[in-house]
């Protein structure tokens, strides 16, 4: 299988990427919607249930604050917008990338794999347009509804809005490049559900500010795995107290991307079959 997947279709791959990526990308979002109204109770139940844990998510910061307490110089709507910021982008994930984790996955434990890696297409393109999943939208609603109501209560500059985008995709990045190399290690060691619970208590790293943590957390939520960009920077752009030195965060979150894209191509070439 590995001498297949590296010889015969490569030349196909590389001619037929682009639009083949486009059409099976709009094939899985038509799937999921299929398959979101054949089991019509499901969808409702995993959306509803993503919006209000996304509703729920501030429930101690509010807490915090309704004791009286506070984070030093963030009022009450700024750590709300924050957290907004944050739900929003880890709902974006979790719509368009997270799901790959647990698709390699049952793909590697059920032995359905080699029927990837025949597809005329890079498995990794494939896996990801095959990932979105529609059932999520209920966090992504609770995310944008939290940062709205969050930005009307606090004096947001608009003009600082595109680097905003710029950062808070940058944030995207580095949690789906996190969904990458936790799906990446199913190839050999497929019960790694332990794996995406550290990924995501690293992910938490991102809905408070960095101000609070030590100055080595800080440093390495900022420029080794930048998780602050989720939540935390893109709230200080638009409430125009951003350091601008931490624009470079940029760099190594483009390359945590790059390197989840080569461990994950990687560790499919040292595939053996069913189990891993």
């Amino acid at each position: 299988m590995n001498a297949e997947y590296r010889g015969e279709n490569t030349e196909y791959r590389k001619k037929h990427t682009h639009h083949g990526f486009g059409r099976v990308y709009l094939a899985g979002i038509g799937a999921s919607m299929k398959s979101a109204a054949a089991y019509r109770v499901n969808f409702l139940l995993m959306n509803l249930f993503d919006l209000v844990w996304a509703v729920a998510a501030p429930l101690v910061t509010i807490l915090i604050y309704g004791s009286g307490a506070s984070f030093p110089g963030w009022t009450f709507w700024e750590v709300m917008l924050m957290q907004g910021l944050f739900e929003l982008s880890s709902a974006l994930c979790a719509v368009f990338v997270e799901n790959i984790v647990w698709s390699t996955m049952n793909h590697v434990r059920e032995g359905s794999l080699e029927t990837v890696l025949l597809k005329p297409m890079p498995p990794i393109l494939y896996m990801v347009s095959t990932s979105f999943r529609l059932d999520s939208f209920g966090g992504l609603l609770g995310g944008l509804v939290l940062t709205l109501i969050a930005a009307g209560n606090c004096e947001i500059m608009a003009i600082s809005l595109p680097l905003c985008i710029l950062i808070f995709a940058a944030g995207f990045a580095v949690n789906s490049a996190a969904s990458l190399i936790s799906a990446a290690a199913s190839f050999k060691w497929v019960a790694n559900s332990r794996l995406s619970e550290i990924r995501m208590s690293f992910e938490n790293f991102g809905i408070y500010p960095v101000k609070i943590f030590p100055s080595a957390l800080r440093f390495a939520v900022t420029f080794i795995l930048p998780y602050a960009a989720m939540g935390c920077f893109p709230a200080e752009i638009l409430l125009g107290r951003f350091d601008y030195i931490n624009i470079l965060l940029i760099i190594p979150a483009a390359l945590f991307l790059m390197f989840a894209i080569w461990f994950y191509n990687h560790m499919i070439r040292l595939y053996e079959g069913v189990g891993g």
